[in-house]
């Protein structure tokens, strides 16, 4: 609700009715930002399953709100039209977005959407004209966007065209500059994982068309850094100032991942002083011990152990289930068990560390929102950080806002 109510504010700023949801998921957000405040939206989802859902959702949650638009009087039934209609529903696209994804190619997604949207409204009005108007309608020359493993591809469906063109669509080589022919729109994502959001500021800082921006972000620690990706542009650190004056600088994996911890929700357990609860950490430390004995290959933070009612159990029955759950069927020699488990009294050296880490959490957090705010002034854009959201409920509550242009 709050950044819907964000997202009005900069669109009335920016006299702005269209938005890009990126990581859209299966479009709550694009959902309120369509029926409560009503943008046009379109939305990209890396994940194909999401469309469907997203769509039902949409068909579902637009005939709800008509039906009580019918009861309310005959007046309103009439200006709402066909049921079936589907005007004012959001636009779902299927795309991979990496982190080399240039503006061109964005750009290019994003236009066909609203192209398909356009036509979509023409052809429906061509329908209730005479055959010869709906054929020459037919015969439009329109573009598909296609993805595969993550490249955008564009397919011609002209059928005047080659056919080799439609059969093996090749992948689009736009400058970028040149291609300013569709809307301009604000660009959104809440709660984007690693290098979505970093993608998602060097786009908007590159592209006249995006007149806006409301990033919200999350799990720092899939951002890529320069050990993991040399040469290209990476998430962490983005700002000049720091590539250039500080070119050593780095945050480890541990760092990144311990910024998207909160330390007042741990700091209420603390108080709650619930020893079965305060242990956890001591049991996760334990079964780890446990795992690299027995497979010292495995990279910590690869996968998340979660084991149900792990506070309920005691440590045997824990290990043998995170083990399970890990798929680590190897069997534990008892030795190792006992000598592990006798550091169970351990457990309170365990939570004063975790205590002195979560309360580094706010200043690595802050290091990396400064460093995106820091990229968009060296690119001439002002941006403002402002907490949306209960970080009780949401900790990665800070929206980074920007735009480029206001009515005032």
């Amino acid at each position: 609700m709050r950044l819907g109510k964000t997202l009005h504010l900069l669109g009335t700023a920016t006299k702005c009715p269209f938005i890009v949801d990126v990581g859209a998921g299966q479009g709550h957000l694009s959902r309120l930002l369509t029926f409560e405040h009503g943008f046009k939206v379109t939305t990209v989802e890396a994940a194909g399953c999401h469309a469907p859902k997203a769509k039902k959702f949409d068909r579902d949650a637009h005939n709800l709100i008509r039906k009580k638009k019918l009861k309310s009087s005959l007046q309103e039934k009439k200006e709402c039209g066909d049921p079936r209609s589907t005007d004012n529903l959001p636009e779902h696209v299927t795309c991979f977005i990496e982190s080399d994804t240039s503006k061109s190619e964005f750009l290019e997604i994003v236009q066909q959407s609203f192209s398909k949207c356009d036509h979509d409204k023409s052809h429906s009005v061509h329908l209730s004209e005479n055959t010869q108007s709906t054929s020459r309608t037919s015969k439009l020359n329109t573009q598909k966007v296609q993805c595969d493993s993550g490249n955008y591809k564009a397919q011609n469906t002209d059928k005047q065209t080659d056919s080799r063109n439609t059969s093996n669509p090749t992948k689009i080589q736009m400058d970028g500059s040149s291609y300013v022919q569709g809307k301009e729109f604000i660009l959104t994502g809440l709660h984007a994982c690693g290098d979505l959001t970093t993608t998602m500021l060097r786009v908007f800082s590159s592209c006249p068309e995006i007149v806006g921006i409301a990033s919200v972000a999350c799990c720092y620690m899939k951002l890529t850094d320069k050990s993991t990706l040399s040469g290209k542009d990476f998430g962490y650190p983005m700002s000049q100032y720091l590539l250039r004056s500080h070119p050593d600088h780095s945050l480890s994996y541990e760092a990144r991942e311990m910024a998207c911890h909160f330390v007042d929700s741990y700091t209420e357990r603390l108080r709650e002083n619930k020893q079965s609860s305060l242990k956890l950490h001591c049991y996760r430390a334990m079964l780890q011990c446990i795992i690299h004995h027995i497979d010292p290959s495995f990279h910590h933070g690869s996968v998340k152990i979660s084991v149900k009612n792990g506070e309920n159990l005691d440590f045997i029955q824990y290990a043998k289930q995170g083990l399970q759950r890990l798929g680590i069927k190897t069997q534990v020699p008892e030795s190792l068990l006992d000598e592990v488990h006798s550091k169970q009294s351990m457990w309170k050296d365990v939570v004063a560390f975790y205590t002195l880490r979560l309360s580094l959490a706010p200043v690595v957090e802050t290091l990396i929102l400064l460093d995106r705010m820091l990229y968009l002034w060296e690119n001439g854009l002002s941006s403002t950080l402002v907490p949306i959201f209960d970080p009780k409920i949401s900790p990665r509550n800070f929206a980074l806002l920007a735009c480029k242009k206001t009515s005032s």
